[in-house]
C-alpha cells in the first residue's frame, strides 16, 4: 500500500481521532499494516499527534477540519503516483541515453579492434625489417655450423636454442649450414640456402608472443602466411606449433612462397 493511501485511510480512523469512523475491515489492516512497517509514516503520525495537541492547546477554535485533512492528503497521494508514473519523455530520454551508450561502447570496440589491427601490421614490418638486416649482415659471413646434412644443423642448435631446428632439404637450393643470431634480445636459428644466384635465410625463433596481421596474411595451404618486401628484399613469414619462420632473399615473391611449403 503506498504511503498516501494508508495515511488518508489512517487519518478517519481511531489511530488519530477516535470519534472518527473506521474505514473498512480489509482496508484498515493493510493500512495498520504499513504503519507498522513503514517508518516514513511512523514519524509522519507521531508529528501529526504532536501537531494536533499543539493545536488544541493553543488555538482549539482554529482545528483544521477532517474534510480539509483528507483534501489534502488525497492530494498528496495523487502527487506520489504521478511522480512514480514513467512519462513517455522520460521513457525517451532513457532510450536515447541507452542508444548513445551502445554507440560509444561500438565505437570503443571497432577503434580497439582497427588498432589492434594496426599495432600487428607495425611490428610485422618492423620484424621484417631486422630479419632484411640479419640477411644482408650474414651473407658474406661465415657460418657457425656448416653441412649440407640437416639432422647435423639440428643437432648444434640443440644445445643452443630451446625448440626444434629441423631444415628441410629445398627444391632447386642446396643447404650450406647456419649460426645463432638475436632478434629483439632473443635467440634465433639462422639457417643458409644457396640457390645458384641467390642466397635465402632461414629464421626460425620462439614466435608465441608474436601476432601476424590477419588481414594481410595469404592463405596458402594450412599455414597463412605474411608476405612484404624490404630494401629490395622479400619476407615471408608463418607460424606453426609455436614457432615463428621466416624466409628472406632477392628471388621473387611468388618463388619465395613456394619454397615456404615445403616446410
Amino acid at each position: 500500500m503506498e504511503c498516501g493511501v494508508a495515511r488518508t485511510l489512517l487519518y478517519s480512523s481511531q489511530v488519530l481521532h477516535g470519534d472518527k469512523p473506521a474505514p473498512v475491515e480489509t482496508e484498515s489492516k493493510d493500512a495498520r499494516l504499513h504503519l507498522e512497517q513503514c517508518a516514513a509514516c511512523q514519524q509522519f503520525f507521531a508529528a501529526e499527534k504532536s501537531l494536533s495537541a499543539l493545536l488544541r492547546q493553543r488555538a482549539p477554535e482554529q482545528a483544521a477540519s477532517s474534510t480539509l485533512r483528507e483534501r489534502v492528503l488525497s492530494q498528496i497521494a495523487e502527487e506520489q503516483q504521478k511522480a512514480k508514473r514513467p512519462t513517455r519523455w522520460s521513457f525517451l530520454r532513457r532510450r536515447s541515453a541507452i542508444l548513445v551508450l551502445a554507440l560509444f561502447l561500438l565505437a570503443g570496440l571497432l577503434f580497439a579492434g582497427l588498432w589492434l589491427r594496426s599495432r600487428h601490421a607495425q611490428e610485422s614490418e618492423q620484424l621484417a625489417s631486422i630479419l632484411v638486416d640479419d640477411h644482408a649482415r650474414y651473407q658474406s659471413a661465415t657460418t657457425e655450423v656448416t653441412s649440407s646434412e640437416p639432422e647435423v644443423i639440428n643437432a648444434w642448435f640443440r644445445d643452443r636454442v630451446r625448440f626444434s631446428v629441423q631444415p628441410p632439404r629445398l627444391s632447386d637450393s642446396s643447404l650450406v649450414g647456419g649460426r645463432l643470431c638475436s632478434l629483439r634480445g632473443r635467440p634465433a636459428a639462422l639457417v643458409f640456402y644457396r640457390k645458384p644466384q641467390n642466397m635465402i635465410s632461414l629464421f626460425v625463433l620462439d614466435g608465441r608472443d608474436i601476432e601476424l596481421p590477419k588481414e594481410h596474411l595469404i592463405a596458402l595451404e594450412e599455414r597463412p602466411r605474411f608476405v612484404t618486401a624490404e630494401r629490395g628484399y622479400n619476407v615471408v613469414m608463418w607460424k606453426e606449433r609455436g614457432l615463428l619462420y621466416a624466409l628472406v632473399s632477392d628471388i621473387r615473391s611468388a618463388e619465395l612462397l613456394q619454397l615456404s611449403t615445403q616446410f
